[in-house]
């Protein structure tokens, strides 16, 4: 190991490979391939890799980010909602004037959300901007947002509606810090090309919900290196899928598949333990092993180094293969820094293995 700082869908062992594809210039590429569940944080390493080493986004690009980032102040507030309104004790905490801004919530979007229709909610968000500023306010969504791991809401959406003047302004432009919150559900196989000192990279990004994994098999053949990205702060919550399975779990046994695989037993795992920060705030008050998935823990109570040790161990222990490395990394994926600089220290590992595995090392 090297370390740096329902079931789920299993990935099947026994699958055939899929065929090559004839392009010559494909075997000079360094594949990478980003692994994890919904949520790990993926998508947003994922972007970071691009503002680090590729092209800034289009000014196309950019008018879609804003109605994500306007849908996102939606979604957020109907996640808290539901809360609010299944829980008699916080609902009441809704003054009269709060209340009418919550049944206009209720009546005009909640009933029929659909989280996957960008315009549709960014519309939401233009159309409702008052009643959701109003209610983001409220002690009452103050105290839901307190109980989060409860929800679905997504952490670091709290950053949008506290900029949410900025946001619903006719001159809005997205910021980088935005652009890196911004939550759009990846659905299928996303790839981009980078040259990095003089070699070329593919990363492909993929959708990490159960219902996406079996688009993984097409990347499978000729990978170099995996990201495979966990959320740490995730160990008190549950699937948005399965509200009957704990996420840290779940990512847990994903990962123990992926070693299982036999596509990938020479291939190198570089794992990243992602959202730090928001662990660090959430260890203060949530207690590892009150959760039942995590009962054995022993280390000392609220404690981020005990903590992460923990769930290091708990990762690791799956490597049964005493030539393979498990690369471990503490990160932050919204800190271009941090990536920046867990890049590094990763791309000299892929580098290296990729000239072993050509024979030129």
């Amino acid at each position: 190991m090297g370390v740096c700082t329902s079931s789920p869908d299993p990935i099947d062992a026994k699958q055939q490979k899929p065929k090559k594809n004839g392009k010559e210039n494909d075997a000079e590429k360094i594949k990478l391939l980003l692994l994890g569940c919904g949520e790990s944080g993926k998508s947003t390493i994922f972007k970071q890799m691009r503002i680090l080493h590729g092209k800034p986004q289009s000014a196309a690009e950019l008018l879609r980010l804003r109605d994500i980032i306007r849908a996102n102040c939606t979604m957020l507030i109907v996640a808290l909602a539901h809360f609010v309104k299944d829980e008699a004790s916080v609902n009441a905490l809704l003054s009269a004037g709060e209340r009418k801004s919550f049944d206009k919530i209720v009546d005009s979007v909640l009933s029929d959300f659909d989280d996957k229709n960008v315009e549709t909610n960014a519309n939401h968000c233009m159309a409702l901007q008052t009643e959701l500023q109003l209610l983001w306010k409220s002690a009452a969504f103050k105290e839901a947002w307190s109980r989060r791991a409860s929800t679905d809401a997504i952490d670091g959406h709290n950053t949008f509606l506290d900029s949410f003047d900025e946001i619903v302004s006719k001159d809005y432009e997205v910021p980088s810090h935005h652009l890196l919150l911004s939550r759009v559900r990846t659905e299928g196989v996303i790839s981009h090309s980078y040259i990095i000192d003089g070699a070329e990279f593919e990363m492909f990004d993929v959708g990490g919900q159960r219902y996406f994994r079996k688009t993984w098999f097409d990347c499978f053949e000729d990978v170099a290196a995996i990201i495979f990205v966990a959320s740490l702060s995730e160990f008190d919550q549950m699937l948005a899928e399965d509200k009957s399975k704990n996420r840290m779990t779940e990512a847990l046994d994903l990962f123990s598949s992926v070693l299982d695989n036999n596509y990938f037993e020479k291939t190198d795992i570089l794992l990243f333990l992602n959202k730090k920060d928001l662990f660090a705030n959430k260890i203060r008050t949530s207690d590892i092993a009150a959760q039942t998935d995590f009962s054995d823990y022993s280390g000392k109570p609220n404690d981020f180094d005990s903590g992460v040790n923990y769930f290091i161990d708990k990762f690791v222990a799956f490597n049964e293969d005493p030539e393979r490395q498990v690369f471990v990394h503490i990160t932050c994926a919204t800190d271009t820094s941090n990536i920046s600089f867990v890049w590094g220290s990763c791309k000299e590992i892929i580098l290296e293995s990729n000239l072993k595995a050509s024979g030129l090392f």
